[in-house]
């Protein structure tokens, strides 16, 4: 039985894997979470500016979604640290006794957002060496995953969240000690998948493969793959515009990275700049946003899935979703 699931879905697989080992003990029962690494020792971009780490706790998502805590975790944590804890990757691998393949790109760009750093904006030297240190840190996790016995581990060095985490929309990777420009020592996810889940014992390839080609997003798609890597240009004018135009759609602040997850969701709240606010009591979500010149107003808000915008920012949009 192979447990998987992407972004939200993965963070589900990888917190019930052993709930489901436990219920099919006949069963050879695996997980390979896509996207799911949340976190992986990461801190948030606020924080990295001021050289303090973000609290495991704020990493969490137990504020949030009240989700299900695996017992082996909750023993080790205790009862009241455990619920935040146990529902930050980091913590809970360690725990985790089922079979994993980790699917993961070095540079999540939902995650980086969750934490501050708007990856479609113009980065300077502080984003970057924030970007530089998030990689490292992805990297050593997925190596620590897949150094654990019956374990695998797969993570390209792409600026994407989910998508190209696939057999075919995945970019070959070279295998451990090769270049990566060396065509005839790059292997395919589907070869390493395969030897992981089949423990294959009959092939000198590695159940774990991380890319190895650079600090900053490097790894290289053929035809039909999918890799993004950083612009090599600032955001011109053209480029901002539309950027607005896409955060207004989503219902966040148009200059804004986002809501940081990192510094807000243990809080339950927040109120910065960008920020989605909580629930209203209505149990109808309100987005509010800031304009871009006037601090404070309220420009839109999302009820009941319409989002109505103030009339001077109308024609900003080309169309409401």
């Amino acid at each position: 039985m192979l447990l998987t699931g992407s972004s939200a879905g993965g963070i589900g697989a990888l917190l019930h894997a052993d709930v489901f080992a436990a219920h099919w003990p006949a069963a050879s029962v695996k997980a390979s979470p896509e996207s799911g690494l949340f976190y992986a020792g990461v801190r948030s971009l606020a924080d990295f500016r001021r050289g303090a780490q973000t609290p495991p706790e704020h990493m969490g998502l137990h504020h949030m979604w009240r989700p299900f805590v695996p017992p082996a975790c909750a023993a080790a944590w205790g009862s009241m640290l455990a619920p935040g804890a146990c529902t930050h990757a980091h913590n809970l691998l360690p725990h985790v006794a089922t079979p994993l393949f980790l699917r993961e790109n070095q540079f999540d760009s939902a995650k980086l957002a969750n934490c501050g750093l708007d990856v479609h904006s113009h980065l300077g030297e502080t984003e970057l060496s924030y970007l530089k240190e998030w990689g490292g840190l992805i990297r050593s996790e997925m190596r620590a995953v897949g150094a654990r016995p019956r374990n695998g581990a797969w993570s390209p060095s792409c600026l994407a969240h989910a998508g190209n985490l696939g057999f075919a929309s995945s970019p070959r990777l070279a295998l451990p000690g090769w270049r990566a420009g060396d065509d005839a020592r790059l292997v395919s996810l589907r070869e390493i998948f395969r030897a992981w889940y089949f423990e294959t014992a009959n092939t000198s390839l590695p159940r774990a493969v991380v890319a190895e080609c650079g600090e900053l997003p490097c790894s290289n798609a053929s035809e039909g793959q999918e890799c993004p890597r950083l612009l090599a240009r600032e955001c011109g004018a053209a480029c901002a515009r539309a950027r607005r135009k896409r955060r207004i759609r989503d219902g966040k602040s148009p200059d804004g990275p986002g809501r940081n997850v990192c510094d807000v969701s243990a809080a339950g709240g927040g109120g910065g700049a960008g920020d989605v606010l909580p629930e209203a009591a209505s149990g109808r979500l309100a987005h509010l946003l800031k304009p871009p010149r006037q601090a404070g107003e309220v420009v839109a808000v999302r009820r009941g899935g319409a989002l109505r915008l103030d009339s001077a920012l109308e024609p900003m949009v080309d169309r409401l979703v």
